[in-house]
């Protein structure tokens, strides 16, 4: 039986690229989120900044900790949806706003709080 080129090419398209993660060298499907996190780790580690295993466990798994800088937030998370900015005499406050769905409704849905760029809480 002969498959025809359209056919052949339908199923081809319809296969998922798979990337291989720079830090880790797992392969993933090209939407997992956890590319993405690999992805902002390995842009962080080029630039000669200093990052323990446990800390890169810790971004891969989209975890966020008090006392985390808002690069290493920004790893984890991704970039935040919306940013508000404040400063005072004594440093800046930054609330960080990540969006999700809701009922087909987007809603603010965690928000993380940065003194100075350290992170001294979240709510979710």
């Amino acid at each position: 039986m002969r498959v025809s080129l359209c056919a052949l090419l339908l199923i081809v398209g319809c296969a998922t690229p798979s990337v291989v993660g720079p830090v880790t060298g797992r392969v993933y499907d090209w939407l997992d989120p956890v590319l993405r996190r690999e992805e902002r780790l390995a842009h962080y580690k080029r630039q000669n900044l200093q990052i323990s295993p446990e800390e890169q466990q810790r971004l891969l798994a989209g975890q966020i900790w008090i006392g985390m800088s808002s690069d290493l937030a920004r790893i984890s998370m991704g970039n935040p949806d919306d940013v508000n900015r404040t400063v005072y005499s004594f440093g800046v406050h930054e609330q960080w706003v990540y969006e999700c769905w809701k009922s087909s409704v987007k809603l603010p849905c965690t928000f993380l709080y940065f003194e100075n760029g350290k992170l001294t809480s979240w709510q979710d």
